[in-house]
């Protein structure tokens, strides 16, 4: 119904372009803000538009971002042996835990050395025993090759210096005079 209208308009206003000058420059006017109207209001339709499916171009979770992040700049191995420290006890258990710390972690090119230290000689000694149970679990929650080595320290000398020479009148050494 509209369409027949326009033309019907269109029909008159060149019929009157053919008698009066006025009447034909109005005309023009009319048709050239009609066709900048339609241009104006026609929709803009863009191929980056989201869709009713998720992809990429919607919004993300901060989360997934991070991790995404995080795994494809090559932190995942750090942040995973980080969390390893916070996890020591769920991993080789409340008794152990109490005597053994996580003391490092180096990274390596095929994986990366963990050291444990434990506060007595004895726990030390057991420890050693219990290395590759240790690493299975290890496995179990971080993923095979993030740790690919396990080792074990001791409780450190709790002094600073060692042999001490006396020097005097009391010295074993000879005197050289």
């Amino acid at each position: 119904m509209v369409a027949a209208d326009e033309q019907s308009d269109r029909t008159r206003i060149l019929a009157a372009m053919s008698t009066d000058p006025a009447l034909a420059a109005l005309a023009r006017v009319r048709m050239a803000t009609s066709n900048r109207a339609k241009e104006r209001y026609r929709p803009v339709v863009s191929p980056t538009l989201s869709s009713a499916v998720p992809d990429d171009r919607d919004p993300q979770l901060l989360g997934r971002c991070v991790d995404t992040w995080v795994r494809g700049n090559g932190y995942g191995h750090e942040i995973a042996v980080a969390g390893l420290a916070d996890r020591w006890q769920a991993i080789v258990g409340p008794q152990v835990a109490d005597h053994v710390s996580v003391q490092g972690f180096t990274p390596g090119p095929r994986g990366g050395e963990l050291i444990i230290v434990a506060d007595a000689a004895e726990w030390a000694v057991q420890l050693k025993y219990l290395v590759p149970k240790i690493q299975q679990r290890i496995d179990e929650e971080l993923g095979a090759g993030v740790v690919t080595n396990v080792i074990v320290r001791g409780p450190g000398r709790t002094t600073t210096g060692g042999w001490r020479v006396r020097t005097g009148r009391r010295s074993t050494r000879l005197n050289s005079t």
